[in-house]
Parts: C-alpha cells; sequence; structure tokens
C-alpha cells in the first residue's frame, strides 16, 4: 500500500503544483492591473460568498472564536468555530495583512496541498507513471462539455456544472475552478484526499498509526467543511465492504481501525450539530435549499473525463485489465469514492447541491487509469519490436490529445471570469452579483462604517454595498447576502439583533412570526430610497431596526430610477433626508446618515 513515490517523483510533483497555481494568478495579476484606482475586492466569481468569508476573517483577526453572520439581523447564538478561517484571521492579525491576501496566500498553498495529495492517493492506485500524471493533469486543468452550452446558447435547458451563460458554474464539483476561487474547497478536498488514503493504508497494512492520523484529519474536514465527512465516509464504508466481501480484509482489522477513525473525527460533527440546534439564525441560513443539478447536467459537467472514468473502473475491476493497477485491494478504492460521492447527492437535505465537492478527484484518478491503459494497447507493438522511442512519442501524443481535449471549458471560464473583469460585473446586476471593485469613495465610506458603526448597528443600503460591509468591521447590512440575509418578523415588526433569542420559539407556532429573507429586505430598500418626504421617511425607517442610512451610487440609482428625472429624484431623496436625519458622514460620492431615536430613546 505504502506509494513507490521516490523523491525526484515527489520534487517534480510539487514544482507543478506550484506551477498551477501560478497559472491561477494570472487573472488577478490582470483585475489589479485594470484597477486604475478603484478597490479590488479580491474576487473574480462569487462575490457575495468572498464578502461571507472576509467577514470570519475580520472577526478571527479581532479575535472572536465563535463567528457571527452579519448578514443576519434576527437574534443569534453565535456557535460558529472553522479553524480555517481561524487560521486565515490570525495570520491575518500578525502579519498585518489584509483579509484578501490572506486569504489567497491560503488559497495558494491549499491548491499545492491538495494535488500533493491527490498524487499521493494516486501513487497508492497505481504504479503506473501515465496514469498518475495524466490523474494530476486532468485534476489541474481538466474539465467536461459546458463549452458546449455556451457555443450553443445553451440549447435544450442544459446547465452543466463546469461552465455555462453568463455566471452558471459550480466550482465545488471541478477541481480548476475551485483551485482558480477558493482555498476552503481546495484544502478540504486536500484531506479527503489523505483521510481515504490514510484509512486504505490502517486497514491494508494493519496500522494504528495510520488510522490515528486519518481520524485526526478528519477531524479537521469535519470542522472547516462538515458536508464533505458523507462522501468520505460513504466511500470508506463501501471500500471496507467490498474487502470484507472479496475475503481480503479480516473483521477485526476492519472493526478496529474503522472505530478509531470514527472515534477521533465525531467530536467535529457533534460540534457542528449543536452550533445549529444552539443558534437558531444559523440552523435557518443552512436550510436554505439548494438541490443539486440533473444527472445530464453532472455528466455534460465531467464530459470526456467520466466517460474515461468508466472506462478505469474496468481496468481496475477485471484482473487481467489491470495490467497498471497496484493490487486489486487498492484499486477499487476510487471507484468506491465516486460512487459514495455520487450517491450523497441523493440525500433529501438542503445544501445536497455541495455534497458534489470532491467527485471531480476519483473520476480524474480513474480516467489516469483508463488513458494510462489505452496507450499501453496502443504501443503494444511498437514496444514488442523493440521501437521505445516510437512508443514513448505515440503515448505522449495519446496523453496530451485527452489533456487538450478536457480544457475548453476552463478556458471558458477564465474568459467569462476576464469579461467581468472588464465591465465590474455590469451584466450581473440583473441577479445582484455586487461589482468586483469600488471606487475609492465608497470603500473610504465602507472604512468609516468599519470604524464607527457596532454589532447593534444595521445599515439600510443597496445589497451590493450590503454585500462590501461585514468585510469592513462590525455593522449588519440590512440586505446583503441571498441566503445570509435573515431576519425575525412579529405581528408586522421586525425583531431587533439584540431582542431575546427565545423569540424563536415562537416561529411556526405563531401565525404573527414570521422569518423575512433578502427579498423581504431588498423591497424595503427599493421603498426608502424612492421616498422624497422626509416625514414619510423618517416614519418608514423608525418602523425597522435601522440606525443608519448608506447613500452612494447605487442607492442613488435606486432612487433615480423611480423618478422621470433621475438627478431630480436624487436632490429630493437628499433634500428629505438631511431634513429627518443626521448627516454623520459626507465625503466623494457617498452619503452617511444616522436615524435618529424616538423621544425618550425608546426604538
Amino acid at each position: 500500500m505504502t506509494p513507490a513515490v521516490g523523491r525526484r517523483e515527489l520534487t517534480l510533483v510539487l514544482l507543478w503544483a506550484v506551477l498551477v497555481m501560478a497559472v491561477t494568478c494570472l487573472p488577478y495579476l490582470d483585475a489589479l492591473r485594470v484597477a486604475e484606482g478603484r478597490v479590488f475586492g479580491g474576487f473574480l466569481w462569487g462575490v457575495d460568498e468572498g464578502n461571507v468569508y472576509l467577514a470570519w476573517i475580520r472577526q478571527a483577526a479581532e479575535g472572536e472564536w465563535f463567528l457571527r453572520n452579519q448578514y443576519c439581523l434576527a437574534p443569534e447564538n453565535p456557535r460558529f468555530v472553522n479553524l480555517y478561517f481561524q487560521l486565515a484571521g490570525r495570520l491575518s492579525a500578525l502579519t498585518g495583512l489584509s483579509g484578501p491576501v490572506v486569504f489567497h496566500a491560503l488559497r495558494l498553498a491549499g491548491g499545492v496541498f491538495l494535488l500533493w495529495s491527490l498524487y499521493l492517493l494516486t501513487a497508492s492506485v497505481t504504479r503506473n507513471l501515465v496514469a498518475r500524471w495524466m490523474t494530476l493533469g486532468l485534476a489541474s486543468f481538466g474539465s467536461g462539455l459546458g463549452w458546449l452550452a455556451v457555443l450553443t446558447d445553451g440549447a435544450g435547458g442544459l446547465r452543466p456544472v463546469d461552465v455555462g451563460l453568463d455566471w452558471q458554474v459550480q466550482p465545488e464539483a471541478v477541481t480548476f475552478p475551485s483551485l482558480l476561487l477558493n482555498g476552503l474547497f481546495v484544502t478540504a478536498m486536500g484531506l479527503m484526499c489523505q483521510v481515504l488514503r490514510l484509512s486504505a493504508r490502517a486497514v491494508t497494512e494493519n496500522s494504528g498509526r495510520a488510522a490515528v492520523a486519518s481520524g485526526l484529519l478528519l477531524l479537521i474536514l469535519g470542522n472547516i467543511h462538515t458536508y464533505n465527512v458523507f462522501a468520505v465516509h460513504l466511500a470508506l464504508v463501501l471500500w471496507l465492504a467490498a474487502r470484507l466481501w472479496s475475503g481480503t480484509a479480516h473483521w477485526g482489522v476492519v472493526v478496529r481501525h474503522y472505530a478509531t477513525i470514527v472515534a477521533i473525527s465525531v467530536p467535529s460533527v457533534i460540534w457542528a450539530v449543536y452550533a445549529a440546534k444552539a443558534d437558531p439564525a444559523f440552523m435557518a441560513k443552512g436550510l436554505t435549499p439548494t438541490p443539486a443539478f440533473r444527472f445530464l447536467d453532472y455528466a455534460a459537467g465531467y464530459g470526456l473525463i467520466g466517460l474515461l472514468a468508466l472506462g478505469g473502473s474496468i481496468f481496475a475491476l477485471l484482473p487481467r485489465l489491470r495490467q497498471v493497477g497496484q493490487d486489486a485491494a487498492v484499486c477499487i478504492l476510487p471507484i468506491c469514492w465516486a460512487l459514495g460521492n455520487s450517491l450523497v447527492l441523493l440525500i433529501p437535505v438542503s445544501f445536497q447541491r455541495k455534497m458534489v465537492e470532491g467527485l471531480h478527484l476519483p473520476l480524474c484518478i480513474l480516467a489516469g487509469v483508463a488513458v494510462a491503459g489505452l496507450t499501453e494497447w496502443l504501443t503494444r507493438g511498437l514496444r514488442r519490436s523493440g521501437r521505445l522511442r516510437e512508443a514513448k512519442e505515440r503515448t505522449a501524443l495519446t496523453v496530451v490529445a485527452v489533456g487538450v481535449a478536457c480544457m475548453p471549458s476552463n478556458a471558458f471560464f477564465v474568459a467569462q471570469c476576464l469579461g467581468q473583469v472588464r465591465n465590474n460585473n455590469a451584466n450581473l446586476a440583473r441577479v445582484l452579483q455586487p461589482p468586483l471593485f469600488l471606487d475609492n469613495g465608497e470603500a473610504k465610506a465602507l472604512a468609516w462604517l468599519g470604524q464607527n458603526t457596532t454589532p447593534d448597528d444595521v445599515v439600510l443600503s443597496s445589497s451590493f454595498a450590503g454585500s462590501y460591509l461585514p468585510t469592513y468591521g462590525p455593522g449588519r447590512p440590512w440586505v446583503g447576502h441571498w441566503a445570509e440575509t435573515l431576519a425575525l418578523v412579529d405581528s408586522g415588526h421586525y425583531v431587533p439583533p439584540h431582542a431575546p433569542l427565545r423569540t424563536w420559539e415562537r416561529l411556526g407556532r405563531d401565525p404573527g412570526v414570521r422569518l423575512a429573507r433578502f427579498g423581504d429586505n431588498l423591497a424595503l430598500v427599493d421603498t426608502a430610497f424612492r421616498r422624497t418626504s422626509g416625514e414619510d421617511l423618517l416614519r418608514l425607517l423608525r418602523e425597522y431596526p435601522v440606525t443608519m442610512v448608506y447613500y452612494g451610487p447605487w442607492e442613488q440609482a435606486m432612487t433615480a430610477g423611480g423618478h422621470e428625472s433621475g438627478e431630480l429624484g436624487v436632490a429630493a431623496w437628499k433634500a428629505a433626508a438631511s431634513k429627518v436625519l443626521q448627516v454623520v458622514y459626507d465625503s466623494g460620492p457617498v452619503t452617511i446618515y444616522r436615524v435618529p431615536r424616538w423621544s425618550g430613546g425608546a426604538r
């Protein structure tokens, strides 16, 4: 079971991983180049999700262990602890580096860790160097057939997970987008590889040390990305069952080592369940439906890699074809992983779509085995006749052809990201994706809010400014994230964040209490920024737990859209607001107001 990976081979793998991660930096360098004085938020795609991460990094940098959902207006009882964001936050505090810089430093380190871990796992499955390097290449740059959906303008309603129209992609489903975008994802997938590799070693070599190491890594994985635990355990159970059924493992060895792994790793899952039950707001966010895509969408998203993986499974299962394998017991591990990772997508949970993370990796291993078997078949005659040079050339051509055939979707996705860089997400405003860049004046205003708000402050703004606000300071945006914006409404009145937690107990029992989400709060924003009567505006704001109002370019655009003359509408709104609200910041394109309290201090 111990992989025969020499020092030179491992050095080449690390150099390859560093090169791949260097390539992923090129789009970010382009974004910095075209910033032209604007502030780059640090993300090429999914700015709203990225800002959630930066908010947690900032909280951890300030010494908080229990990370809050700052987009939530409902009463909270934070119990969410995440070692990955704690590490990022502590590094930010220690070095003085900004959240985005630390985030990308960990993304680069996580990408190298993932590719290194995948290679070691692949080396446990096969001795064949073509299979190992084909796996690494496919995981680094390979994808599916989503590019055809782009070229055909989404014909047939196809929604492939690798790339699609405008902004459609699921980074967790394919390795390259994860390497490009998200250090948390790639670190979690690297841990998945190591857990499976060490678990297999524990059973194959009867190694208690490997079982303990696997359990510790699974403990970390369960903390930083709990979703992945389901796929890992199902893959292990399927593999162990296959070993027992085939008679290649002893019951006592299997039970002892798997029990060790479970005993060490289970506390992180228990804490995740406790955190969800102890904090109703955390549970409500987790119950936001994200259903899985159709089978056809996944099939298109994995494309040629998926087809090759079927062939690789045949090589691994049939003894007479297993010339590229290491031993029968280990060869089926990627099959069990692929099957387990697919089956968890059928579990009827709210976060169903996210369970796909990691599936691309075993498919790449099996595809690598298939390509190795194909090259051996194509070069058999050349090798028998002693024409080894021609055999190597044919092998290289086959490997390059397969690799190139699997790259177009990733190229299309990078091109789409660069297009968003050029237009600052303007074409995605219709789906309320925040911009990639902030004007300097907007960034300064948000920084001022970061220094002059508390966790009890609720800032009314557009969802664009609201998305960025928690990355600068402790204040809460009235609306800022499609899933994490939550509020409780009791008999028509919004419950303030500092209200007792027991208010949640009436949700679902009392018809007067309901959960308001992003759309509900966004409707109020639109109403507030179209009021040009000071008294009406103040009366509206006092009905809600809003303490401050941010009025910048996006908010002005909302006002202008509700009046025949946009400029006159903005001027009228500012005049009305200045009569009833206190101006606390006025610089450049942004004015910030504080909402006066009711007489006597009661809200």
